[in-house]
């Protein structure tokens, strides 16, 4: 239960940031308490992934599994409800939005993190990273490759535009856990794949970047490539990072 309270807490935390930091209440902080709140969620899950390691039980899996499930059911669809909107919605109610939809997220990674199971996995794989390297670094030679020949402005349309989200988020994601590895060759496979990244948003193909910056995409964007810097900053100071 401390688990649940510790993200009730911290949402609520995250809403009075995103409130008081956004065009709803302008004042010569709110770019100071925008910038704590978008780095918030990285920081809540260092926290968490660090302050327990919980024992192998049903308890822990039946909290992971309750953690995705209320990002699928509760918090994604309240925030791409709010987010078709954003504009003309309530501050307040938006606000609410992306503070649930945001910590969620990172309570159900933090969570699934404890895990022993994946912990264990995440910390001693071996085939995550050059898997990762080699899907990112391939997608970015087709995207050049194409680019470079038709030689004509090239974009992938909005439903491209979807499918490259889903893609270059999930590539995130893992880059990030190979970061977490204990090898220094996965942690470099995991930089590697980030610089894929990077190249495959400077291709000749051209992608509609709005649909990053607006809805449901932005959070998962935002807080996976802080976790991936941040990760990257870690090694420097530990080699183990959870």
């Amino acid at each position: 239960m401390h688990n649940l309270a510790s993200a009730v807490i911290a949402t609520v935390m995250m809403w009075c940031l995103l409130y008081l930091g956004g065009e709803s209440a302008p004042s010569p902080w709110s770019p100071v308490l925008w910038v704590v709140a978008v780095l918030g969620p990285s920081g809540y899950f260092w926290f968490f992934a660090r302050k327990g390691r919980r024992p192998p039980g049903e308890s822990g899996r039946r909290l992971v599994a309750f953690g995705w499930s209320f990002v699928a059911v509760v918090a994604l669809p309240l925030s791409f409800a709010l987010g078709a909107s954003r504009q003309n919605a309530n501050p307040a109610w938006a606000a609410v939005a992306g503070a649930i939809y945001a910590m969620s997220l990172v309570f159900a990674l933090g969570v699934s993190v404890q895990s022993p199971r994946m912990r264990g996995y995440i910390v001693e794989n071996r085939l995550l990273g050059p898997l990762t390297f080699g899907v990112s670094a391939s997608t970015a030679a087709v995207m050049w490759a194409v680019g470079s020949l038709l030689r004509t402005g090239t974009t992938v349309g909005p439903f491209g535009s979807v499918v490259l989200d889903v893609f270059c988020l999930m590539v995130l994601l893992l880059a990030f856990l190979c970061l977490l590895n204990t090898s220094r060759f996965q942690a470099a496979l995991g930089v590697g794949s980030l610089v894929a990244l990077a190249l495959i948003f400077l291709s000749p193909v051209a992608v509609f970047f709005s649909i990053w910056l607006n809805g449901v995409v932005f959070w998962p964007l935002i807080i996976f490539s802080s976790l991936a810097v941040e990760a990257i900053l870690f090694r420097f100071v530990r080699r183990p990072v959870i």
